[in-house]
């Protein structure tokens, strides 16, 4: 029998999110093709100039404006179906297959939902989740043509795929400039494909909050997510979140499943930056320092003996990165990047990302009430959560 499943992890320490897919393939590595192999190149992604909503007046209803948006990004929306074929067999009493017979582990099917975001070369966008360890990859189109996807990379960090279709002169999503010009209480619109069984269906809510962080069920931070209230359930995953211009503002990606009206978005200015990376080099390119850092609390602040709450405390040094062979240690609190002051921990966080592989960062460093100049060069980020 076919299997089906949904993925379900936490948010900090109480708080379970549940990623949207409708069921997800187990066990398998990351699928990831060379863009050369796959004859991809530069996506040429439609961004809009102007991503004010369409004015709502005297002769335009809110319905009217809302049934526009859908009628020119829909036909981009397409819902995707995986699969995952068995990694193994099993005897009958549970035990691993030590002889080479036994049943089958069954097939895991999964359904998820992505949008076109390069028409003349066949460029879909959906969550990592949605494709990660699947063998086998459906896209359908609302017109109903159907095509194999190959993955040609996945951005795990950020929960984005990029999938291409042997297809061109596609139907072709607008990115919207970026998501932070959207004002908070702004109609948006989900299109998705709910429990992989209704294509393309449509809920309005409204942006409830910006800069959102979640802990993801695979343990990474997603970061940067959208917060609404518009209907959203598994199988959405990977569908877009946009405006009433009908111009994507996220990829929806999350709910808190113990809520009413709680789901999150991949921000359009991440997609935007972790495709352009995906089809060029099959993965992301993020700098590297290699610590976890925290605000600066009032315990923080009272147990090291602090002048002020500014600044961000080294939680932890990963050994052999950059910050480790630049001498950084537990309980140091940095307080200047790049000349900058950091009066909180998301002003280094960004400064880093700022930055390129081989750059040098500026760190005013204090330890037992001293400040120190330590210079760390930035490294490429390997497979982990710290910066």
């Amino acid at each position: 029998m076919k299997s089906r499943r949904s993925e379900r992890g936490s948010a900090g320490s109480n708080l379970l999110v549940l990623l949207l897919a409708a069921a997800v393939g187990a066990g398998a590595a990351l699928y990831l093709r060379n863009w050369r192999e796959a004859g991809g190149g530069p996506v040429q992604m439609q961004v809009a100039s102007n991503t004010a909503p369409t004015p709502i007046g005297v002769n335009a209803s809110s319905q009217q404006a809302v049934t526009l948006a859908v009628r020119k990004l829909g036909p981009a929306v397409v819902s995707i179906d995986t699969e995952t074929r068995a990694r193994g067999t099993f005897l009958p009493g549970g035990l691993g297959d030590l002889f080479g017979d036994g049943d089958a582990q069954p097939e895991q099917h999964g359904a998820g939902s992505g949008f076109i975001v390069d028409g003349k070369q066949g460029y879909v966008v959906t969550n990592a989740h949605v494709v990660s360890g699947a063998d086998t990859i459906q896209v359908t189109l609302p017109d109903k043509r159907q095509f194999t996807g190959k993955v040609l990379g996945a951005d795990t960090m950020a929960d984005v795929a990029l999938v291409k279709i042997p297809a061109s002169n596609l139907p072709q999503a607008t990115l919207a400039r970026t998501a932070h010009d959207e004002p908070i209480g702004s109609w948006v619109i989900a299109i998705g494909n709910p429990l992989g069984l209704f294509q393309n269906t449509v809920t309005v809510g409204v942006l409830s909050a910006m800069g959102r962080n979640l802990n993801s069920p695979n343990g990474k931070n997603l970061e940067d997510l959208i917060q609404t209230d518009a209907a959203i359930n598994p199988g959405n995953s990977g569908g877009p979140l946009a405006d009433l211009n009908g111009n994507v503002l996220g990829m929806t990606t999350a709910i808190i499943p113990s809520a009413q009206g709680i789901g999150f978005a991949v921000s359009v200015d991440v997609i935007k930056q972790s495709i352009d990376q995906l089809a060029r080099y099959g993965k992301v390119i993020r700098p590297y320092v290699g610590v976890l850092f925290q605000e600066v609390t009032t315990q923080v602040q009272e147990s090291l003996k602090l002048p002020d709450r500014e600044g961000a405390v080294v939680v932890r040094v990963q050994p052999g990165s950059p910050a480790d062979r630049a001498g950084l240690r537990p309980a140091d609190v940095i307080r200047g990047v790049d000349g900058k002051r950091v009066d909180r921990a998301d002003v280094l966080r960004q400064t880093v990302r700022g930055h390129k592989v081989g750059d040098k960062v500026a760190l005013d460093v204090m330890h037992d009430g001293r400040t120190r100049k330590v210079t760390v060069t930035i490294a490429e980020m390997p497979d982990t959560t710290e910066q």
